[in-house]
Formats: C-alpha cells, structure tokens, sequence
C-alpha cells in the first residue's frame, strides 16, 4: 500500500553558504524526479557570516574584497530577492513543493511558508503576520530587509523574515531567513554598510529559542497545509548531487543565477 501524503521535515545543523544553496536546489530537482513527498520543510543554521545575493543581483562593487577581509562567505541564491547578510545563531527556513503547479499555486508556496513562519513566531510570543501589501519590482540594487513585501513576514512595522522564491519547471522553491542573531562588534561596520536594516529585524526576534521556533513552524505549517509531520532523510543520490552543485554552480558568487533553472511565474510579482 503506498503511504498517504505527509510533511516531510528535514533538520541540519550550521551549513556554509554555497553548500546550503547546493542542497536547497538538490532538495527540489529530487521532488521533480520523484514526486513524492510532496512537501519537505528544511531548517538549517549557518556556519560563518554569509551575505547571498539574489539569482539576478549584480555583484556589488568592493563586496567581495570587503567580505574576504572579514572572512564572510558570498553566495548568490538560486531564488530571487536583494542581498542579506547570514549569521551564525539565524534560522534558515525552505519550502520545496512538488507539482504539477496550477494557476496560483506557486505565490501560494510562499504565502503558506510565510503564514507557517507568522505562526511559530507567535507561539514564541512575537505577534507577527503575513504583509498583504503590494509586490513592488526588486532592484538589483536592492537589500532584503529595507521593505517587506507581499507574503512576507512583519512584526510591527518591522520585517522579520525575508522569503524569496524560484520555479524549478513543476516545482517550487522557497527560501525564507529569519536573522535572530546580532551582528558582533567586529562585524557591525560591515553589517551597517551591506545589510543595515536586518539589525532592526534581529533585535524584533532576540531572546527567541530557535527549536521553540522551528517546531512551531512545523506544527503550523502541518496544518495549513493538512498534512501529518514526519522526519525525513536525505537520499544518497540528493545529497552527492548537491556536492556537485556546490562546486559547479555554487563556488562562484559573481556568476548570474541562471534562468533556465529558477524561472519566475507570471504572477509571482517580484519573483522573491
């Protein structure tokens, strides 16, 4: 008998940023390959300081010289958005969903992972919601965490989660970062200078255990979308795969996201 649909859940601990980025885009191909599950929720941390661009963004101009000063990783994200800065202590979130996509279903992936995030940041006592604004047209220029838009999450006034998304033929994929971490002193000119609005969005979550948030995250996210959690584990293949990646596509921040692999939708707005 073929076991009913669940929510696949995979935890891992602190990831460097290209090998984080490697397997987010592995998680996905493998749900294209095969199908099932159909939903996985990822959670990781990180290893080092990572600032990751979004697929599009162009590589600033002095980024890279500065962040190897200040050994911080650069990465450029296989999803959309502006550029944010990763630290250790953060909470990484990804939704891959398997298709076929209908009409919707694709912004739907990111609404659900925001609603998901809203809800275990309320079980932690942060009162967050899901922004309904208008999507506006992200800058290449464009940091992150200087505006929320549509289907991302703010406490307040404040953004406190940031989600982007990509379309991988008939599946989707949504990366969301939760910064729960303070810039340390020797890395708060660097922070102010590349990614000043994430400290805002940091002192919203501090004191948050990132366990409490994660399993609230799960628990709502089971809901929303009606299905039983359930631990999952990488498969070998997956997992060789992303090595791969991480090596060809990965390694190098200032080569371009490449479009016939992350394709926005048509009404996916910003495509973040």
């Amino acid at each position: 008998m073929t076991d009913a649909p669940f929510l696949a859940t995979l935890t891992g601990g602190p990831e460097d940023g290209a090998r984080a980025m490697a397997r987010d885009e592995s998680l996905v191909r493998h749900l294209v390959r095969a199908g099932a599950p159909s939903i996985v929720l990822r959670g990781h941390g990180w290893q080092r300081p990572t600032l990751s661009l979004g697929r599009g963004q162009a590589l600033p101009a002095g980024l890279l010289a500065e962040a190897e000063a200040q050994a911080i990783e650069v990465v450029r994200r296989p999803t959309g958005g502006g550029w944010l800065l990763h630290l250790p202590g953060d909470l990484a979130l990804t939704t891959a969903l398997a298709g076929p996509l209908r009409s919707g279903d694709f912004r739907r992936a990111a609404r659900m992972t925001s609603q998901a995030i809203a809800l275990g940041l309320a079980s932690c006592g942060r009162p967050a919601i899901v922004f309904a604004g208008l999507s506006h047209p992200a800058s290449r220029a464009e940091v992150c965490f200087e505006r929320a838009d549509r289907d991302e999450v703010v406490l307040g006034s404040t953004k406190v989660a940031g989600v982007a998304l990509a379309r991988f033929g008939q599946a989707a994929l949504v990366q969301a970062a939760l910064p729960l971490a303070a810039a340390p002193p020797e890395l708060a000119e660097f922070a102010e200078r590349w990614d000043g609005c994430r400290a805002a969005a940091a002192a919203e979550s501090v004191g948050i255990d990132r366990e409490t948030l994660w399993r609230g995250t799960v628990d709502a996210l089971a809901r929303i979308v009606d299905l039983r959690p359930r631990a999952w584990h990488w498969p070998g293949p997956a997992l060789r795969e992303a090595e791969e990646l991480r090596v060809r596509v990965y390694g190098d921040p200032a080569a371009r996201g490449r479009a016939e692999v992350a394709v926005p939708d048509r009404d996916a707005g910003s495509g973040r």
